[in-house]
């Protein structure tokens, strides 16, 4: 918040292709429920896309104070989040020709979506979950007083906030410093969500991989694995025929 082997930076940049994601996408994740010292505990790194080309849609039919924003994207802060069990490690085979990684039981990948205001309130918090049997679950949780809670409601819903919005978000001679604002907006479907995610989980290689999370961002290197190890303990990598060796 050990064992280092720092071939695996090679490996990870010269890699051709990479995906080991799983056979399907099913269901939601283990948990309805997460309280927020429950989610903090799972021990979250942040990490980089491997390219600012592709984002994942945030909401649509953005509406402050009556008037529909242009561009709802700037109204959000976003940050993209991995958690491994306490211990575990992506099992990484490689050749001259690929690299694969494989997830175990338990991996999480977040993405946590904030709207650009005085409280950094929360809108949503995305998460891919591996569970048993090759599969993942995704889900979208809301934040409500007591913690997060998932949302099983795959269809698009029409949601209010209250919030006292950033000038920055938005053109500064329409509103002024943190003013409070009425913000109603669309949510993204999950079955939307899922279709992308379902592409990653089925061994694309089109760099969707679970939130660009894939041995060929180049955000993903021995850099990144040293501020993994150094926050958590462990390192994330290990390559698979050396750990079975006596």
């Amino acid at each position: 918040m050990i064992n280092t082997l720092s071939a695996l930076t090679c490996l990870v940049c010269l890699a051709v292709a990479s995906t080991s994601y799983g056979q399907s996408l099913e269901g939601f994740p283990s948990q309805d429920f997460y309280s927020l010292e429950a989610l903090d505990g799972l021990q979250w790194m942040e990490y980089q896309k491997a390219s600012e080309e592709r984002s994942a849609p945030i909401a649509k039919q953005v509406v402050v104070d009556g008037v529909r924003q242009r561009n709802p994207a700037e109204f959000f802060n976003e940050r993209l989040l991995f958690s491994l069990p306490k211990g575990q490690a992506i099992q990484v085979t490689a050749n001259e020709e690929a690299t694969k990684w494989d997830f175990p039981v338990g991996t999480r990948f977040a993405h946590e979506i904030r709207f650009k205001d005085r409280d950094q309130t929360y809108f949503e918090f995305r998460m891919l979950e591996r569970l048993k049997d090759q599969k993942w679950g995704f889900g979208v949780y809301r934040k409500n007083t007591e913690g997060f809670v998932l949302n099983k409601n795959s269809h698009s819903e029409e949601l209010v906030f209250e919030l006292h919005l950033d000038k920055n978000a938005q053109n500064p001679s329409e509103l002024p410093l943190m003013s409070a604002s009425q913000m109603k907006l669309q949510n993204i479907p999950q079955k939307v969500c899922a279709m992308c995610h379902q592409r990653a989980s089925l061994g694309s290689i089109d760099g969707s991989g679970p939130c660009d999370f894939h041995p060929l961002n180049p955000n993903l290197g021995e850099t990144w694995a040293k501020s993994f190890s150094d926050q958590n303990g462990w390192w994330p990598f290990v390559d698979k025929e050396l750990a079975h060796q006596p």
